[in-house]
């Protein structure tokens, strides 16, 4: 799977989350401290498939998880 070839760091700004391109549940695709960089990454997702992908920030996405 494409977000096996990343490490996701929780310090991170940026969290790429989406959908697996199976259908079957999904994530956290893969974390990184550029903007740039996660949006590079979300198309590259889109590409092989992943559904419903976006790019977060930390903030949010750590908000989102404490629910």
């Amino acid at each position: 799977m494409y977000h096996d070839k990343f490490h996701i760091v929780s310090t991170d700004a940026f969290f790429v989350i989406g959908g697996n391109p199976d259908g079957n549940g999904g994530g956290v695709i893969a974390s990184t401290n550029s903007e740039f960089k996660a949006s590079d990454i979300k198309a590259e997702a889109m590409k092989h498939g992943y559904k419903n992908v976006q790019v977060v920030t930390a903030q949010h996405f750590w908000k989102d998880e404490v629910k």
